[in-house]
């Protein structure tokens, strides 16, 4: 079934287009470093998708879009324009029988054409350039608010893209402040990628540069965005105890962060017991006393989080790190968690 449709959408254009085979995966073609996908490609490609799934599953022949695999086939124009790329579909359900007078086949391409819309906006934005995507930040720097990509990104959706496409940072952290929903999803990839930042800050003797310390105030509005959306999640819900371990994780690195980004010099290792060894430190040990009074809040909130927690449950050892330096197992007080996993320290 994939050839014969394949083959049908090779000879569509055939008489102005020239193809360049082999098909190649979305991701590989966006892991490029001119990335020829541009943000109007990606559009035409998530439109001639939307259209060539609906006419399937008119025909009654169900395709499922995995973006992991998904391929597309380069055609390049006679006529000096740019590169088309066409999908390449080759994931069918066999299961759904063409004659099953039971299935719904206008429920199922709705669900599907949702599906491949809801991946494409975030693919949207992870496929920018980062130097497009800096010129369009700079071109609304004279705004009160950062700019939105949209208001209705489905979190965990964008959660599996964003993994797969491996963002710059700046892209990263502009498509999670982007979303207006939380997930438990979303909450750890957010904490997975500031214990990630906290754990490659090297200590130091002076002021950081200039670039670091915007990288890590973007990565600690996007911790309190996430942090936001949480307690949302939490007041429109009955909380369950794997959010209020996410919440603590989250406070934790955002103190972490904010130690690195206000701070005059940095002993900590790894920020290996950062909160720890700057317990006692005093407003001289900050470029200001706002800054000062900033990270002793987050500190508060962070320990009030945990203390929260059940006494008998354990933090995971890549959180407890940053609390002692002295930790192997990540016990502290010993409040440790169960739920989230998050990479070995």
């Amino acid at each position: 079934m994939s050839g014969s449709t394949t083959t049908t959408a090779y000879a569509a254009d055939n008489q102005h287009q020239t193809w360049s085979a082999p098909q190649q995966s979305l991701q590989a073609q966006l892991s490029k470093p001119n990335k020829s996908l541009t943000r109007n490609t990606i559009r035409r490609l998530r439109d001639d998708l939307i259209n060539t799934v609906s006419q399937l599953y008119d025909a009654h022949v169900a395709y499922v879009l995995d973006l992991a695999t998904f391929s597309v086939v380069k055609k390049l124009s006679t006529c000096g324009k740019e590169a088309v790329f066409v999908p390449f579909l080759d994931t069918f359900d066999f299961d759904k029988r063409p004659d099953n007078p039971t299935t719904s086949w206008e429920d199922l391409k709705n669900e599907q054409v949702a599906i491949v819309k809801a991946h494409f906006d975030v693919l949207e934005v992870t496929s920018i350039a980062p130097t497009t995507l800096l010129a369009e930040l700079s071109e609304s720097s004279t705004l009160s608010h950062p700019p939105t990509i949209r208001v209705d990104l489905q979190p965990d959706i964008a959660v599996k893209v964003v993994k797969q496409s491996r963002p710059h940072d700046n892209q990263f952290n502009w498509v999670i402040r982007s979303m207006n929903m939380y997930s438990p999803e979303l909450g750890q990839l957010v904490v997975e990628h500031a214990r990630w930042r906290a754990r490659t800050l090297p200590p130091r003797t002076d002021l950081a540069d200039m670039s670091t310390n915007n990288s890590i105030r973007d990565d600690c509005s996007t911790i309190s965005h996430v942090l936001g959306l949480l307690d949302q999640y939490m007041r429109n819900r009955r909380a369950e105890y794997g959010d209020l371990v996410d919440r603590a994780a989250l406070l934790v690195v955002h103190a972490v962060l904010l130690i690195h980004l206000h701070a005059k010099a940095i002993a900590a290792v790894h920020s290996r017991g950062i909160l720890e060894m700057n317990s006692d430190g005093t407003a001289d040990a900050y470029t200001s006393y706002d800054n000062f009074q900033a990270v002793a809040k987050a500190r508060s909130l962070a320990k009030e989080a945990i203390c929260r927690l059940e006494t008998n449950d354990q933090l995971d050892a890549g959180i407890t790190c940053f609390l002692r330096a002295d930790t192997e197992n990540g016990v502290f007080t010993k409040i440790v968690v169960p739920r989230t996993k998050y990479p070995a320290a």
